[in-house]
């Protein structure tokens, strides 16, 4: 098994033990991470299947750096604005997901977490 396929489960089963603690504030980073590790990921897959599949454009001249200008862009670039992409997605949908749980701590389930006691 591969170095990386050891990381990235690992950040995964970190990013779903994060998700399990049901605060808000948990819930966004882990859905945050596994949104820019899979946006990302998908984003350079496919950025390494273009380059390798795509037939390099024919230099004009000695100095052409089009085809390093390309894979800067697929393998760089593209990856890691769909890995923010992934952070506010994963973010937002943290947010949503919390608006229809109920309010309630996975520690404490009789108390009325987050509230403070109401003292009537």
């Amino acid at each position: 098994m591969s170095f990386w396929y050891v990381v990235i489960v690992g950040i995964v089963f970190f990013s779903v033990l994060i998700i399990r603690l049901r605060s808000r504030w948990y819930m966004g980073c882990g859905f945050a991470l596994l949104g820019a590790i899979l946006l990302g990921g998908i984003a350079f897959g496919a950025g390494w299947y273009y380059l390798s599949h795509h037939p390099a454009p024919r230099p004009k001249h000695d100095m052409d750096w089009s085809g390093a200008a390309t894979a800067i862009a697929w393998l760089l670039i593209v990856p890691a604005l769909s890995a923010l992409v992934g952070l506010v997605l994963g973010i937002r949908f943290a947010y949503f997901l919390v608006g229809t749980l109920p309010d309630e701590s996975p520690s404490k389930p009789d108390s009325d977490w987050p509230l403070p006691p109401q003292r009537h």
